[in-house]
């Protein structure tokens, strides 16, 4: 059995500063504040994936399997559970509901398809999966050596697997899109590389940081689920230099001519985190007049320094100016 490795811990100030951001960048992207995740521009983006759930089990109809049918159709059947894997995968009913928890499409070619190894199987490969699967959704038998069974038949393909150990309990696993979500890690102070590391013990870590994920949130009284903790980290990643570009532009012909640097050093000299209405304070600061160009220049490279550490201290705009 693989080891589980070992999770940071998800602090209350990382957590806190992640989720400013992430509300900022919902607001600066829709115009609109963000509730819950039941509306608004993430149950836009992410709602589909509750459909998808449900649609893919539906297709998948583990409960009508029978050992005695592996790889043999009875009189009166269509479909093997082969049949029905590769469909619960190609889900298509429109532009909006459709399944993006797998690269399944020819986008990427033919070749870049995540299932290829399921559509070229052959029999005898066919009928090895089969019996993977019904172990995993039947029999009971222990999910680490189901995934590694999985891996050595259709290879590493991190988000064919993650969904299919998706679509058997939505409470316990979560379909994965590796860069994005080591992207979320390193934000929220819980770093874990995915990208090429497709292993039981990189899917449980992962599983692992989304729990965290859903502790803080539930915290919050936002939710109690695994599903939700996963559209906050996709959300945040795939906005979050929405916040960056926004208080860059911003600033770059922001600073008002009239402000000294004595002026701004008599703020507090105390570390702040930036909330989310402090990003929008800075987007609203559009009309005021830019000073120099080499002050603002300095000042834009104080910001970005800072914006990367996750800290803006009430000072920085007179280090900007020095």
């Amino acid at each position: 059995m693989n080891n589980r490795e070992a999770v940071p811990q998800l602090t209350e100030t990382n957590f806190q500063r992640a989720f400013e951001r992430f509300k900022a960048a919902v607001k600066l992207k829709s115009g609109k504040d963000f509730v819950n995740f039941s509306s608004g521009l993430v149950f836009e983006w992410e709602g589909y994936k509750d459909w998808v759930y449900q649609e893919g089990r539906h297709r998948l109809a583990v409960s009508k399997w029978r050992r005695s049918k592996m790889g043999i159709l009875s009189a009166g059947e269509t479909k093997s559970i082969f049949d029905d894997t590769v469909s619960a995968i190609e889900i298509h009913k429109d532009s909006l509901l459709r399944n993006n928890l797998v690269r399944w499409d020819a986008r990427y070619g033919q070749k870049g398809k995540s299932h290829i190894g399921l559509l070229t199987a052959d029999d005898q490969t066919k009928k090895r999966l089969e019996k993977v699967l019904y172990s995993l959704y039947k029999d009971g038998e222990p999910e680490d050596r189901c995934f590694d069974e999985l891996v050595a038949i259709l290879g590493r393909k991190f988000d064919l697997l993650a969904y299919l150990f998706f679509l058997k309990d939505w409470t316990r696993f979560m379909p994965i899109s590796p860069k994005l979500f080591s992207k979320a890690f390193d934000h929220l102070g819980i770093p874990q590389k995915l990208s090429g590391r497709c292993s039981w013990s990189s899917y449980t870590g992962y599983l692992d940081r989304l729990n965290l994920v859903k502790e803080k949130l539930n915290q919050k009284d936002l939710s109690d689920r695994l599903i939700d903790a996963h559209s906050f980290c996709y959300v945040l990643a795939s906005l979050w230099e929405t916040v960056d570009a926004e208080v860059k532009a911003v600033w770059m012909t922001g600073l008002p001519v009239s402000v000294t640097r004595n002026q701004l050093s008599t703020r507090p000299a105390r570390q702040m985190t930036m909330t989310s209405n402090d990003f929008l304070e800075i987007a609203k600061a559009k009309n005021i007049n830019g000073g120099s160009i080499a002050s603002v220049t300095r000042l834009n490279d104080r910001i970005e320094a800072s914006t990367q550490a996750k800290i803006l201290t009430p000072d920085f705009l007179a280090l900007g100016m020095r």
